[in-house]
């Protein structure tokens, strides 16, 4: 058995709902600059939702010449798969908010501006401060999922099997080569819904 890493619908509505305050009752520079690096985070998160799940590796690394006619295609750094994910209007608001100068990439993951130059940021530094700012997010909306850059993943295969897309489907998505991995990701679903997955069937054959 595996630990849950995936977040309910209703989860993912109040940490999208959220409006980062660095802290709350922080003031000054310092509050100001971890609302930014929250509301940050909550961006990526979603984004890597809406994309079906997008890995943070992959987001990371993403440039702007990878989207072309309103695709996104991106090659997981993991397994070298192809995906294609067609952009909504709710990840085109996001990527309208970080369009910048002087890069190729998408987001601010990979490098930080200062004093007007563009520097790199280490992959491992900017895991580390997107999984801690995501604990903090999971605190202000009361999310008791340990949540981390990979539980983005795993709450869209749960949420979209949930809702009856097909486990072929959601492993392609997921750039999966093999559905024995997505499964992995789905096994915490609720046995309700199989319940009610049997229960349609059977009215069906009645019918």
């Amino acid at each position: 058995p595996t630990v849950k890493r995936g977040i309910t619908t209703g989860e993912f509505r109040r940490l999208k709902s959220l409006s980062p305050a660095g802290g709350g009752a922080e003031a000054g520079e310092t509050g100001r600059k971890r609302a930014a690096v929250e509301a940050a985070a909550l961006d990526f998160f979603l984004f890597s939702f809406y994309a079906m799940g997008m890995p943070f590796t992959d987001l990371a690394h993403l440039r702007k010449r990878q989207v072309k006619d309103g695709v996104l295609t991106y090659r997981r750094c993991k397994t070298g798969r192809q995906v294609r994910v067609k952009l909504e209007k709710c990840m085109l608001d996001i990527l309208e908010k970080y369009k910048a100068e002087g890069t190729d990439y998408l987001f601010p993951i990979l490098y930080k501006v200062k004093d007007g130059k563009v520097h790199p940021v280490s992959y491992p530094c900017a895991l580390n401060r997107y999984n801690r700012s995501l604990k903090q997010l999971a605190r202000q909306a009361g999310i008791a999922v340990n949540l981390t850059s990979y539980v983005a993943r795993h709450s869209w295969a749960s949420i979209a099997y949930e809702h009856g897309i097909g486990l072929p489907v959601i492993s392609k998505a997921l750039g999966h080569t093999d559905t024995k991995t997505t499964l992995i990701y789905i096994e915490g679903i609720k046995d309700e819904r199989l319940a009610e997955a049997n229960r349609e069937l059977l009215e069906r054959i009645r019918a």
